[in-house]
């Protein structure tokens, strides 16, 4: 018997597969909406798929033909089914009887002397308004107004029938927890800093020596001033690892020794301006810092990450990126050696992130090598 997979996790591979832009958030997402939902037909299950898996209309057919495909594999439980019908029948209601009369089974009047049809009984109550083209109404309708409408309660399905349940925690290659655990172990810059809690020792001390006191004196700590550039691959083949980037961010932005944590974007690499780089301060790409005036604020301690696939997740070699990133790295090691790049991508094989390789250090971010990241830093 074949182990059981998730509910048209094969199909949103296979779209995948195929070069669409869909990251793990959208697959979340439509089993969340399957869950909370109830499809009664096929169609509004297709039309519920391509509302979050279709971003391309020219790519309608293509996906129609897959989740037709798909459609055949999935468990029979899950399948929509049409809700059971029930004709409404009330005999309290006034319905004329040539209403169910088919034309072909009416006798034709005699010609002499028709027999009138008796005239019904007045309804004792007023009857409920009836569309004749649809007298069918769905079990699991409640009206609430008290009438004696038969009902149905939705099924909803839970954890137990559903054979698997997406979580990011399921395909991060980290755990978060030994992941802060080895940010917290990263070397960083201290100040001296007066805190404002009284120093009783020296205060003793200082009036044994002098006899009064001339000043307060304060504790006095350490305290972390570590600066964390970030340079985001955002967008395209690099949707797919928006969640790890994120955790990865969220822990870094609470390491208590980091002070500053600055996060900047770029698609596929950055844009070559003269002697400089475009980068952008947002995903929408609507303002522009240059690689120039990032590092006017940096200095020898400052720590800065890359993340980005550099080309390894389309299996691709482009001399133009690679040629790009190559004088943006020369440039950065000016300012500040403390520079490491986090691929999401294993297999880097013929592709422009090998050749990274050679420069910097490169490191997939799984907890082993995540460990070593912040070691070298």
């Amino acid at each position: 018997m074949a182990k059981p997979t998730a509910l048209f996790y094969d199909f949103f591979q296979v779209l995948r597969s195929r070069g669409w832009e869909l990251g793990w958030e959208q697959y979340e997402l439509f089993l969340r909406g399957f869950i909370l939902s109830k499809f009664e037909t096929k169609a509004e299950l297709l039309n519920f798929c391509k509302t979050v898996w279709l971003s391309r209309p020219s790519q309608r057919g293509e996906f129609e033909e897959l989740f037709e495909y798909y459609y055949t594999k999935v468990p029979e439980q899950f399948l929509p089914t049409q809700l059971s019908k029930a004709s409404v029948n009330n005999s309290d209601s006034y319905i004329p009887e040539e209403a169910f009369s088919s034309p072909q089974h009416v006798a034709s009047p005699p010609p002499e002397s028709p027999t009138p049809s008796p005239t019904p009984a007045p309804p004792t109550a007023s009857p409920p308004s009836l569309n004749f083209d649809t007298i069918e109404v769905a079990l699991n309708i409640d009206s609430g107004q008290g009438e004696s409408w038969a009902t149905e309660t939705p099924h909803t399905f839970s954890a137990k029938e559903v054979s698997f349940i997406f979580s990011e925690q399921k395909h991060i290659p980290f755990t978060v927890r030994k992941t802060a655990q080895n940010w917290r172990k990263m070397r960083v810059p201290t100040q001296k800093r007066t805190t404002n809690r009284l120093d009783v020792s020296a205060l003793v001390q200082q009036v044994a020596r002098e006899g009064i006191i001339n000043k307060l004196p304060y504790h006095r700590q350490n305290v972390g001033t570590q600066q964390v550039i970030w340079f985001s691959d955002h967008g395209g083949s690099m949707l797919p690892y928006e969640v790890w980037e994120r955790q990865l961010l969220d822990i870094v932005r609470t390491t208590p020794n980091i002070q500053r944590t600055e996060q900047y974007f770029f698609h596929d690499y950055p844009s070559p301006e003269e002697a400089d780089f475009k980068f952008f301060t947002n995903r929408s790409h609507t303002e522009i810092k240059t690689l120039s005036a990032i590092l006017k604020n940096c200095n020898k301690q400052t720590a800065i990450v890359f993340f980005s696939d550099a080309g390894a997740a389309r299996r691709r070699f482009d001399s133009e990126r690679l040629s790009v990133f190559l004088n943006l790295i020369n440039t950065i090691k000016n300012t500040t050696q403390r520079l490491v790049w986090l691929n999401p991508v294993k297999n880097t094989a013929g592709t422009a992130a090998d050749y990274l390789a050679f420069l910097l250090r490169v490191h997939y971010p799984s907890n082993d090598e995540l460990k070593r990241l912040i070691l070298e830093l």
